[in-house]
C-alpha cells in the first residue's frame, strides 16, 4: 500500500510539474508574439501617420490608425498571456487558461470601434472629395509595409497554431488585415493619381467594412471559447482510442471536455465486465485516467458502467434495440442499458444520444416507439425509461 501510494504522489507530482511547464512555455510563445507585433506595429503606424500628414491621404491616416489599433490589441495579448500564465487558486480552481479568451473578446470590441471610426471618416470623405498629394515615397512604404504585416501574420498564426491559441489567433487575423488595408491605401494613391478623387474616401470605408466585419468574427469565437465549444473529432476518437487499449474496457462514451487554455478537465464513462471486483475496477478506471492525463496533461475522472456481457438475456436485448433503432433513425446512438428486477417485474433503462439539431417532440416520439416495443418482445419487462442523454456528450 505505501509503495502505491508513493507511486501515485510521484506520478501527481509529475503531472503538475508537466503542467507548469506547458503553461511556462505557452505565456513565453504568447508574450513573444505580443511584444513583437506591439514594437512592429508601433514602428508602422508612426511612419503611416507622417506620411498621411506629409500627403493628406484619408485612407492612410485610417491604415495608421489601423497599425495603431494593432499594437493595441497586441498589448492585450501580453497582459492576458501573463494573467493566464498564473497559478490555480482557491477562486480559480482550474487556473486562468480562460483570460486568452477574454482577451479575444477585448480585441474583438477595440477592432470593431475602430472601424465604425474609420466608416464615418471615410463616409465624409467619400461624399466631400479631397485632394491629396501622391508620394512615391509613400507608396514604397506602404508596400514595404505589406510584406511586413503578412510576415508578422504569418509568425502569429504559427505560434498559434503550438499553442492552440484563439487570442494569437485573432491577433494574426488583425495583422493580415491591416496589410490588406495596406494594399487598398496605395490602390487610393493611384486612383489619385489618375484624377478619382473620391478613391480615397472609397478606399477608406471599405477598409472600415472589413476591419469591423473581421471583428465580428473575432468575438465570435471569442464567445464560443468562453460558453464552452465542443473538442476536435480527431481529439475525441484519440482519446477514445487510447482508453480502448485496456483489455477490460468494452466501450467509451460520454466523453465531456472542458477547456480552461492550455489545462483541459475530462471526464468519461467506460464499459467494463460486471464480474471485475470492485478492485479490480477501480484499478481499471485509474488506468484509463492515468493514460489520458499522461499523455494530454489534462484532470480526468472515469466512471464505469458493468456490463453483463456473458448473460444471454442481456446480449438479446441489445441486439435487439440496434435492430429497433436502425428502423428508426440512423442518427440516434446506443450507449448504455440496464436490465434490474427479478422475473415478471423487470425495469429496463436505456441510454441513447441524439445528434445536434434533434427537437425534442421527435425525440419523446422515438421514446415511445422504444417502450411500447420492447414491452410487446419481452412480455417479463414491466417499466422501460429511455434516457436521450445531452449532445455535448460524445
Amino acid at each position: 500500500m505505501i509503495k502505491w501510494a508513493t507511486k501515485r504522489l510521484v506520478q501527481s507530482r509529475i503531472k503538475d510539474w508537466e503542467q507548469t511547464e506547458r503553461q511556462l512555455v505557452r505565456t513565453r510563445y504568447g508574450l513573444l508574439g505580443g511584444w513583437v507585433s506591439i514594437v512592429v506595429n508601433a514602428v508602422l503606424s508612426l511612419v503611416k501617420a507622417g506620411l498621411a500628414l506629409l500627403t493628406g491621404s484619408l485612407s492612410l491616416a485610417a491604415d495608421a490608425i489601423h497599425s495603431l489599433s494593432d499594437a493595441g490589441t497586441s498589448l492585450v495579448i501580453v497582459i492576458s498571456f501573463r494573467a493566464a500564465g498564473k497559478p490555480a487558486d482557491e477562486r480559480h480552481p482550474f487556473g486562468h487558461g480562460r483570460m486568452e479568451a477574454v482577451a479575444t473578446l477585448v480585441i474583438s470590441i477595440l477592432i470593431v470601434i475602430a472601424g465604425f471610426e474609420l466608416g464615418k471618416s471615410g463616409f465624409t470623405r467619400l461624399t466631400e472629395p479631397g485632394d491629396f498629394q501622391f508620394s512615391w515615397l509613400a507608396v514604397v512604404l506602404i508596400f514595404l509595409s505589406v510584406f511586413i504585416k503578412e510576415a508578422l501574420a504569418r509568425m502569429s498564426f504559427q505560434l498559434s497554431d503550438m499553442i492552440g491559441s484563439t487570442a494569437l489567433e485573432a491577433d494574426s487575423w488583425h495583422h493580415r488585415l491591416d496589410a490588406i488595408s495596406s494594399v487598398l491605401v496605395i490602390v487610393a494613391f493611384f486612383g489619385q493619381k489618375m484624377g478619382l478623387l473620391w478613391i480615397d474616401g472609397a478606399m477608406g470605408l471599405l477598409i472600415s467594412v472589413m476591419v469591423v466585419y473581421t471583428g465580428f468574427k473575432i468575438a465570435r469565437d471569442g464567445i464560443d471559447e468562453l460558453l464552452g465549444k465542443p473538442p476536435s473529432d480527431a481529439l475525441i476518437a484519440e482519446i477514445k482510442a487510447l482508453v480502448s487499449e485496456i483489455p477490460e474496457v468494452m466501450d467509451v462514451h460520454d466523453l465531456i471536455i472542458h477547456q480552461y487554455g492550455s489545462s483541459k478537465v475530462i471526464s468519461m464513462h467506460i464499459s467494463v465486465p460486471d464480474t471485475l471486483s470492485l478492485k479490480a475496477g477501480h484499478a481499471v478506471s485509474e488506468a484509463a485516467a492515468d493514460m489520458v492525463n499522461e499523455r494530454f496533461c489534462t484532470h480526468t475522472t472515469v466512471h464505469l458502467d458493468p456490463i453483463p456481457k456473458d448473460d444471454p438475456e442481456y446480449s438479446g436485448m441489445e441486439s435487439f434495440i440496434r435492430i429497433i433503432l436502425d428502423g428508426l433513425s440512423q442518427e440516434l446512438s446506443f450507449f448504455d442499458l440496464r436490465i434490474e428486477g427479478a422475473e415478471m417485474e423487470k425495469q429496463v433503462v436505456l441510454e441513447l444520444r441524439a445528434p445536434k439539431g434533434m427537437d425534442g417532440k421527435a425525440q419523446e416520439e422515438y421514446s415511445r416507439v422504444l417502450e411500447k416495443r420492447l414491452m410487446q418482445a419481452y412480455p417479463g419487462v414491466k417499466e422501460v425509461s429511455v434516457n436521450i442523454g445531452a449532445t455535448f456528450a460524445f
